[in-house]
């Protein structure tokens, strides 16, 4: 799924995202973990809090990256 992902909060792994707003994808890897695709950062998100709106949706998941950095990012992905 692409769209529109805007970065509301994460850990201090993950600081560097924050404010992040523009084109990105979620591509399922199962039943609870996504490929998230900001720009060229690639993140294995694990998704534990959805919230689905009117006209996004908003997801809270552990996050980890070729790095090995680990953390929590909070998103809003909107469909294009």
């Amino acid at each position: 799924m692409k769209g529109q992902i805007k970065v509301l909060g994460a850990s201090k792994s993950f600081k560097s995202l924050i404010g992040y707003d523009g084109y990105g994808s979620l591509l399922s890897i199962n039943e609870k973990t996504c490929l998230l695709q900001l720009g060229e950062e690639k993140i294995t998100y694990e998704i534990y809090k959805t919230v689905y709106a009117e006209n996004h949706v908003e997801c809270e998941g552990w996050s980890t990256d070729k790095n090995s950095n680990f953390g929590k990012i909070a998103l809003k992905f909107t469909s294009i």
